[in-house]
């Protein structure tokens, strides 16, 4: 009996430290995977909270341009603070911008400074038929997937030109002399766009919409075009050509 119970004693040890590393390996798993989990369940809440705040402060700006009227400029800018964030917030008259859609290559080219870029949008505008002048796109998105943007040509682009303008052509530029700008009520109709950022350290994080005043109780803005965009820290909206 006491061989047959050294044998089995000897025998189980072994057992024992593998079922004991096993359990500590797993341990040791799920405590990796429950970390994992809580740190991409706090990105989540931290990215909804973010995008929170910023489609709140552009509804709230949006409520003040209905309210006080927009200046006829092309483009001013206006700071919100809220949710303890701070919101810096750009709009875009789209009645002076040329538009991807419908204006000729050329004006699109000569609204882009950086030439890399006004190279790549000059290609993506070619037409392969020669009897047609230009390409064409049903959505801002489909150019931009044409000219191969990266985060930031994108937001670049989409601060110097605009689609789906309702005019023709764009309306000429007020005189940079003026002191102050008209300040004019919303019309139905009118198109502006929005770009809403938040930086932080670790980057930008940014949100434009394209929206069209209805003047409608309740829904007074429609929404045409939606885009978030995560940038490097300390991105700058890039500025149109001087003229």
């Amino acid at each position: 009996m006491t061989v047959a119970t050294r044998a089995f004693r000897g025998f189980t040890l072994p057992l024992t430290l593998a079922l004991a590393f096993a359990i500590m390996s797993t341990a040791a798993g799920l405590t990796g995977l429950v970390t994992v989990k809580a740190k991409a369940a706090r990105q989540k809440d931290a990215d909804l909270f973010a995008l929170i705040t910023l489609e709140s402060a552009t509804q709230a700006a949006l409520a003040t341009l209905e309210k006080d009227g927009a200046p006829q400029i092309p483009r001013w800018e206006k700071t919100e603070r809220l949710n303890n964030r701070q919101v810096e917030l750009t709009f875009l008259t789209v009645a002076y911008k040329p538009d991807a859609g419908q204006d000729p290559a050329s004006d699109l080219a000569a609204a882009v400074v950086q030439q890399d870029l006004r190279a790549r949008v000059v290609r993506a505008l070619a037409s392969p038929d020669p009897k047609i002048a230009r390409a064409s796109f049903n959505r801002f998105g489909e150019f931009l997937n044409a000219a191969e943007t990266s985060p930031s040509e994108e937001d670049c682009l989409r601060a110097l030109l605009t689609f789906g303008r309702q005019i023709p052509d764009p309306e000429p530029l007020p005189p940079a002399t003026a002191l102050s700008p008209e300040i004019l009520p919303l019309a139905p109709g009118d198109v502006v766009e929005v770009r809403a950022a938040i930086r932080s350290d670790r980057y930008s994080d940014i949100l434009w919409q394209r929206v069209r005043y209805t003047g409608a109780p309740g829904q007074p803005w429609h929404i045409h075009d939606w885009r978030r965009l995560r940038l490097a820290p300390g991105a700058v909206l890039c500025q149109p050509p001087r003229p």
